[in-house]
């Protein structure tokens, strides 16, 4: 007989994360991975970390502004200070307490928080004003 795949997501507020990520890891949890999101016009990204333990994954998703501090669960989790930095490079979520913190060096972007839509924008018009400095038009 198969095991029954289960999957939940459970939203929680960024400074909850560490204090749950030690219950999942005093409970046998594995952890599974970290990942975020960002719409377009807005200062938030949706964070979300997963745990697993046999058939059951728990997905915690929490609203985070960019450049917001949580706390990260590297301590806990070893694995997870690679998601971690990942998502800081990717998109400004900083997390405080990395096990190995490349400090936003883990990957060699042409682009800071390439997918943060509003970071992409502020760069795209930081160079439009270049351009017009070096052409003396005005924006």
């Amino acid at each position: 007989m198969a095991n029954s795949f289960k999957s939940t997501i459970v939203t929680i507020a960024p400074a909850e994360l560490h204090d749950r990520a030690a219950v999942y890891k005093a409970q046998g949890w594995h952890y599974v991975n970290t990942s975020a999101t960002a719409s377009k016009g807005s200062d938030t990204l949706e964070l979300m970390v997963t745990f697993a333990k046999g058939a059951v994954l728990e997905n915690l998703v929490m609203q985070v502004l960019t450049g917001e501090h949580v706390t990260s669960i590297s301590d806990l989790f070893f694995a997870a200070f690679v998601f971690e930095n990942e998502t800081h490079d990717l998109f400004g979520i900083n997390f405080d307490g990395l096990a190995i913190d490349f400090k936003g060096t883990f990957y060699q972007l042409s682009l800071n928080q390439p997918m943060n839509p509003n970071a992409y924008q502020a760069a795209a018009g930081s160079a439009a004003s270049k351009t017009d400095a070096q052409t003396g038009k005005e924006a």
